[in-house]
């Protein structure tokens, strides 16, 4: 079995445009994910959210959604003109298969503390049609 993950770096363009720091990630207020631009947030692979210990959160999909579900959602808000601001919690989940027709659920909470917390299930074939609803469901959603 290989388990591997590429090296992760920002498009040069966001380098050269001096939006990322020393870490080689855009700064982020970890709960809006705004930069320190008026105006710009950052989710997903290039943002640099961090924990209350300053650990970088991992690059992961479900985490990028909700960090978006959270930067959209202010927005609306602030077009409005309503002040109140949501906060990005930490949370996510990843799906991980495990072998043909089986999977698990990893429920993550990267700002838990006193430290970040991880819980899944054994690997199974409810995990797989978990994993297979939840593709179906962002599918719908993104792309209807």
């Amino acid at each position: 079995m290989l388990f591997a993950v590429p090296t992760h770096i920002v498009p040069s363009v966001v380098t050269a445009a001096g939006l990322t720091d020393k870490s080689g990630w855009i700064p982020v207020n970890s709960g809006t994910l705004a930069t320190q631009f008026k105006d710009v947030y950052a989710i997903g692979d290039c943002a640099g959210a961090r924990n209350s210990k300053g650990q970088l959160l991992p690059r992961a999909g479900g985490l990028a959604e909700e960090e978006g579900k959270v930067v959209a959602s202010n927005l609306i808000r602030e077009l409005a003109g309503d002040p109140v601001r949501g906060e990005f919690q930490g949370k996510g989940v990843c799906f991980i298969e495990t072998e043909e027709n089986k999977a698990t659920a990893l429920q993550a909470n990267f700002y838990a503390e006193p430290v970040p917390t991880w819980e899944s299930k054994p690997s199974s074939a409810e995990g797989w049609t978990q994993k297979v609803q939840f593709l179906e469901d962002r599918m719908k959603a993104w792309f209807s």
